[in-house]
């Protein structure tokens, strides 16, 4: 009789409440639970997680843990690197995150379909289908290859899934791997460990950078085993580890030169981004010029090519992959106009959807020729005096307006006073799933938790303000005027209060991950009131910039998911930020009407 195979699965953990369900579900769908040992890497924030994770009796000598406070976390590609030392020689390693779910067998499967690549040094990978927190497994049965996309504002190439058509008759072989999903041989964790100084957005490339130089091949499968949960579907809470650590931005930038040594780009210096390069480098078997060359891709250029961008690197494959038109390898500059907004699988996306975060350019930037609104609050200036404002643009993102000093200290303090003397209500979010054409539905979120204070009693000085901001600073500036703008609301974050990583127009669709709009915004609005509190950054993560806002700064960017934004806890005192959303004249509507109290500033011909 054969041995049984046996697997090692790794899953790193960053307070995931559903780490522990994917761990009872692990073992319950496979045919043989008996074969498994599982290394998982707890990271918990005391006080809010548990120390331990209470794994069932039934299994629980097949699994270890290494359980961290976050204070000493260092980041995903430091944790997956800790889950990784508990292996002990297995057969093949399943490496997940610690939010899956499992088809019943899906032990057999995996060697099956590992066996039907016919290859010793086969890597399998992929981006399943989603699930939603507890166990609604989505019904999508479509497969995915794994495929580029273009680079981030950070320089980082990211990966995502490209749906096939119809299922091969054995597994595809391809050059990216989704290391969220991915099963091989054992040896592999020796051969290829896990880079414990890469942070987050630096692993997909630089990993499958790694394979191909030692000489591992990827496939991508064609049965569905594993189900993950996406952000965006459900209620649940998914906690990033930026959101926790005011010291990311300092472990990304040096994850990146790290990133830009590996693949070639610039020579690195610091000893950091050089630490262990031998064990954690590239392998002899196959150079990386000759993986770039096979993917389409100039690292050093940032130039992505349509070989890269939809899979034509997969021989074999074009009776399975959609048919694209060639794509440019680096987008040229677009007039700086937005682009009327298209039609994305029957849903709307958004009016900037067209105009690249890169090449977009302010239809004018004389945003500050216009006197400011200050007479509006007259009676609270103190003889007239206060900071010149000015408009900050180093190293600001396209899209994103900042004006520092434009609300006086004055107004500043007579709105903060007001919040204060004003008794608010938990913001909730929408509830995407029960929300229609004509009425959007709420609900409470553990990911939002803030303070709504309603301006009714001051409407008619914060009205006035915000017409003046869409009017004579936005408009000029986004080159279109503004339809109506919803009635401001001020927010108050206590300490531990924050915003997750959210869109604010559009939601991603749970089964297709498609990103679609689903209110009638356009461009958002933030005028911050005060400074004197602890953490509560503003954070873009997918265009890594990030700041603590000053009294009085103003803010605004497109409403779409690329400018996915974060209110970093407050870890102490209250930060104060009065918010307002837009639509532009002219832009398609997914609602029947405008937002309840919108205020007006053009109508439709």
């Amino acid at each position: 009789m054969s041995k049984m195979a046996t697997v090692f699965v790794c899953i790193p953990a960053y307070r995931d409440a559903e780490c522990l369900p994917t761990i009872t579900d692990l073992f319950a769908k496979a045919d043989a639970p008996e074969r498994l040992h599982v290394g998982v890497c707890w990271q918990y924030q005391d006080g809010s997680e548990a120390a331990t994770l209470d794994i069932p009796e039934a299994w629980r000598a097949q699994v270890q843990v290494d359980a961290l406070e976050i204070a000493e976390s260092k980041g995903p590609g430091w944790a997956k690197h800790r889950a990784q030392r508990f292996y002990k020689g297995e057969d093949y390693v399943l490496m997940i995150d610690s939010h899956m779910r499992f088809a019943k067998g899906w032990d057999t499967l995996l060697l099956k379909q590992w066996a039907a690549c016919k290859d010793k040094q086969a890597v399998l990978s992929h981006y399943p289908p989603g699930y939603t927190p507890p166990d609604h497994l989505s019904s999508l049965t479509s497969l995915t290859a794994v495929r580029a996309q273009l680079p981030t504002k950070g320089g980082d190439i990211r990966f995502c899934g490209e749906t096939l058509k119809g299922v091969p008759p054995a597994p595809l072989n391809g050059l990216f791997a989704a290391p969220g999903c991915l099963f091989a041989p054992g040896r592999l964790v020796r051969d290829v460990p896990a880079d414990p100084y890469l942070y987050f957005e630096q692993e997909e490339m630089c990993f499958a950078a790694r394979l191909y130089t030692h000489g591992w091949n990827i496939y991508h499968p064609t049965k569905v085993a594993l189900y993950h949960w996406y952000d965006g579907a459900g209620n649940a809470v998914r906690h990033k580890h930026w959101s926790d650590h005011p010291g990311w931005a300092e472990m990304n930038q040096r994850a990146i030169e790290r990133r830009n040594h590996l693949l070639g780009i610039d020579l690195a210096r610091s000893e950091e981004a050089l630490a262990e390069m031998d064990r954690y480098g590239h392998g002899d078997a196959r150079d990386l010029e000759a993986f770039a060359e096979a993917a389409g891709i100039d690292f050093r250029r940032g130039e992505v090519t349509a070989k890269a961008l939809h899979c034509g690197f997969i021989e074999g494959g074009e009776a399975y992959l959609p048919q694209e038109d060639a794509a440019p390898a680096k987008q040229e500059k677009e007039q700086p106009t937005p682009a009327p907004a298209k039609e994305q699988s029957g849903r709307i996306v958004s009016a900037y959807i067209n105009v690249p975060v890169d090449a977009f350019e302010p239809a004018s930037t004389d945003v500050l020729s216009y006197p400011l609104p200050d007479r509006l609050f007259a009676t609270q200036e103190a003889n007239g005096a206060r900071p010149e404002p000015k408009l900050l643009t180093d190293g600001v993102p396209g899209g994103v307006l900042l004006v520092e000093n434009f609300a006086s200290p004055a107004m500043c303090d007579y709105l903060m006073d007001y919040a204060d003397r004003t008794v608010g209500r938990k913001l909730e979010v929408v509830d995407h799933d029960r929300s229609s054409a004509d009425k959007v539905m709420t609900k409470p979120s553990s990911g939002r938790i803030t303070d709504q204070v309603s301006i009714n009693a001051i409407s008619d000085k914060i009205i006035p303000l915000f017409v003046d901001i869409y009017s004579q600073r936005l408009a000029p500036f986004y080159g279109k005027p503004f339809e109506w703008f919803e009635r401001p609301q001020i927010l108050r974050y206590s300490a531990g209060g924050k915003y997750d990583p959210h869109a604010d127009a559009e939601h991603m669709d749970r089964d297709t991950r498609v990103w679609y709009r689903s209110q009638d915004r356009d461009v958002s609005v933030l005028l911050y009131l005060n400074e004197d509190y602890g953490g509560g950054e503003l954070s873009f993560d997918s265009l890594n910039y990030a700041f603590k806002p000053k009294a009085g700064m103003l803010v605004a960017f497109p409403s779409d998911h690329r400018y996915l934004h974060a209110a970093r806890p407050t870890t102490s005192g209250t930060r104060y930020v009065i918010v307002s959303w837009s639509a532009q004249l002219g832009t398609p509507r997914v609602k029947s009407a405008a937002p309840y109290a919108s205020t007006f500033l053009h109508l439709r011909d």
